[in-house]
């Protein structure tokens, strides 16, 4: 600052320290509201990368956060003996809300990415999914696995998930 006036200045802080604010008084829709999702999606990916070393000791089965077709947030793979060869297990996609429930038509709009897929979906969130969202789930035709989860106390479940995915 000078004097009175303020100069443009330029600050770089982390995504982590940066708060959404609301315009419309639904949290869903707020600016900023994906950092949350992102803070949220980064304290998954490295739940699941141990997870899966626990399911397979080898280290054959890795997890990806390569964007590939229908558009999910990762996927989980077995690395082949040819070099570059991968066989995709499972997809999935990291759902971060504020609100106490999941909201449906989210989880619409995210299986009709995956409709004819032959792969099964793991989708991890940090809410509850309503009884109709179950029921949006299981009439979808997907194999689809919904997971709640919050904090590393929510592990023992997560593995258990993915672990039934990849048999």
């Amino acid at each position: 600052m000078s004097g009175s006036s303020v100069d443009d200045v330029t600050v770089t802080l982390p995504v982590s320290a940066l708060e959404p604010l609301p315009e419309s008084g639904d949290p869903e829709e707020a600016a900023g509201s994906w950092v949350s999702g992102l803070a949220y999606e980064r304290q998954v990916i490295p739940q699941l990368e141990t997870l899966l070393l626990k399911i397979d000791p080898t280290g054959e089965m890795r997890v990806a956060i390569e964007a590939l077709d229908p558009g999910h947030d990762f996927y989980v793979y077995r690395a082949l003996s040819e070099p570059s060869a991968i066989r995709i297990l499972c997809f999935g996609m990291i759902k971060y809300t504020q609100r106490s429930t999941f909201p449906i038509s989210r989880v619409q709009e995210d299986l009709r990415k995956f409709h004819g897929m032959d792969k099964p979906l793991l989708l991890i969130a940090n809410a509850d999914l309503t009884q109709r969202g179950k029921k949006i789930i299981s009439s979808s035709g997907l194999k689809v696995v919904w997971q709640k989860w919050r904090t590393e106390s929510d592990n023992l479940e997560l593995e258990a998930s993915l672990a039934g995915l990849l048999r």
